[in-house]
């Protein structure tokens, strides 16, 4: 009576088959089933049956419960586990399930899996002009539109605060990945009109960055797919707004060699592939002033590996503290060989925002001039102007206490950061660095309208008293150009290259032969 079909008509030969075989698949288990309410309704149950012997007697005694609200709970935790709370979408628990199968079966037929990871630009930001709970609402209506684009061949996720994964749902054979049209569902992704949002009836315009990698089950794992989507969004985000990276086998390759980078890190100041070179700079007339140290990297295991790929890498892992530190010792056994030749010149060390928001920066750049006895005044700390803004109260705490301990700043790539003037007049600064990139515009071929930038910071060096150096020069006329401006120092291929130490040596001993102490602290 409780059982819709085929369940009420069997029945009965379950029952007998049990009797004749003694094969229980109910009897004394408990099991879910179909149920029949009054009115016809199906619900589910679940329906245990005891067998009973007494007096030579047999009865059976079913015990029926409706599980519907179970059934609707364990769905309800379910979704929520698996579901995002704030867009709808599938979450990253249910990413990683659906993508470890559809890897599992690539891998199994040889295939290849397309997968992109989209990042919303400058969330935070939002968040802190609109506050959290409209930024979620800005988040479901991304969700939305991207949930209308996305076509029927993916399928998309949430994959952390504000980015979405978005995953092939069918896996491509390897011999004709070449083939593959990333590009399609790429370009629909970043379509401006995806991030185009309302909030309070205020129309806002939001941007995005898209990583996109093939990949290869037999050589990636699932968690190296998902750092290789995240190097990908890195890069992307270079080229915001609306940047856009694929990582193709060549580029897996790269972020293999970037692994590799990353771990040979921690440990770079125990070997010996470090090396310092010396960018000598000059002053007007071509004589001597000063140097810049500079950093050189050729691992015994990688090779060359460029500063413009290992500084920044080495920032955001934290590992420039430890080559900073030992930058600096370096760099003062340098010092002390100047003083040892009676010169007096300075030297002037990089100096990263991590290193000087740490705690004890102090500490590691007043230890090594103790250690050799250094004069402050001879060593010169270079500051990017990202730096200075890092924690400007820390930065300027910091700074105060070094110059009054005697050690002279500068402001590196002048120009190019996000740095206030008011910072520039409160900071103990020495001296302005103009970048090379405004240098390189000084040629025949430019109007004085290029050059204004190039003015201006000369002129502000002067109007604020420190000393003002051009890095980058490279040929006669911008050198002349400067010079006619009232540029202080000069550094470049115009004057020399970065010496290896032994070269840097050769070229003290003809200056303090040719020059005696003829130097400019």
């Amino acid at each position: 009576m409780l059982m819709p079909e085929p369940y009420a008509s069997k029945h009965a030969t379950y029952i007998k088959n049990y009797e004749r075989t003694g094969r229980a698949k109910i009897i004394g288990k408990g099991r879910q089933l179909p149920a029949k309410r009054k009115n016809g309704d199906i619900f589910q149950m679940e329906l245990s049956v005891t067998k009973i012997e007494e007096q030579g007697t047999t009865q059976y005694i079913g015990v029926v419960r409706d599980i519907s609200e179970r059934l609707e709970a364990a769905d309800t935790i379910y979704n929520l586990a698996f579901t995002d709370n704030v867009t709808g979408l599938r979450n990253f628990q249910w990413f990683e399930q659906e993508c470890k199968e559809l890897m599992f079966r690539a891998f199994r037929n040889k295939h290849c899996i397309h997968a992109l990871l989209l990042d919303i630009d400058k969330m935070a930001v939002l968040n802190t002009q609109i506050g959290f709970n409209k930024g979620d609402v800005a988040l479901k209506q991304i969700a939305d539109n991207l949930r209308n684009i996305i076509g029927n061949d993916y399928n998309i996720y949430k994959f952390d605060a504000d980015a979405f994964v978005v995953l092939a749902k069918q896996t491509t054979p390897k011999a004709s990945a070449y083939k593959f049209n990333a590009s399609l569902i790429e370009q629909a992704l970043l379509n401006q009109s995806n991030f185009c949002i309302e909030i309070d009836k205020v129309s806002r315009s939001l941007s995005s960055s898209l990583g996109s990698t093939i990949v290869d089950p037999a050589k990636q794992s699932f968690e190296s797919m998902l750092n290789i989507l995240e190097h990908a969004v890195r890069n992307a985000k270079a080229d915001a707004p609306f940047g856009l990276c694929h990582i193709a086998d060549e580029g897996v390759d790269q972020y293999d060699r970037h692994l590799m980078i990353q771990n040979a890190l921690k440990s770079v100041t125990e070997t010996n592939d470090l090396a310092l070179v010396m960018q000598p700079q000059y002053r007007n007339g071509g004589k001597l002033n000063s140097f810049e140290a500079l950093l050189r990297w050729n691992s015994a295991e990688l090779g060359f590996v460029s500063p413009a790929v290992f500084i920044p890498l080495a920032e955001e892992t934290g590992d420039i503290i430890a080559i900073g530190e030992w930058v600096l010792e370096e760099s003062c056994r340098c010092i002390s060989e100047l003083l040892e030749m009676e010169m007096s010149t300075s030297v002037s060390v990089n100096i990263s925002a991590k290193q000087i928001i740490s705690p004890q920066f102090s500490h590691h750049v007043k230890m090594p001039l103790n250690k050799h006895n250094i004069p402050p005044s001879m060593l010169v700390l270079e500051l990017t102007e990202s730096a200075l803004v890092a924690d400007i109260i820390a930065v300027k705490d910091t700074m105060k206490e070094l110059s009054n301990y005697g050690i002279r700043f500068s402001i590196d790539d002048f120009g190019t950061g996000y740095s206030s003037l008011a910072y520039l007049k409160e900071l103990p600064i020495a001296e302005l660095k103009i970048d090379k990139y405004f240098v390189d515009d000084i040629t025949q071929q430019t109007s004085d309208e290029r050059h204004a930038i190039v003015d201006a910071i000369i002129n502000m060096a002067k109007a604020i008293g420190v000393s003002c150096v051009a890095e980058g020069v490279e040929i006669e006329e911008q050198y002349e150009y400067l010079k006619a401006r009232g540029c202080d120092l000069y550094q470049g291929y115009y004057f020399s290259k970065p010496l290896a130490l032994s070269d840097w040596r050769g070229l003290l001993g003809s200056a303090h032969d040719e020059q005696s102490n003829d130097y400019i602290i």
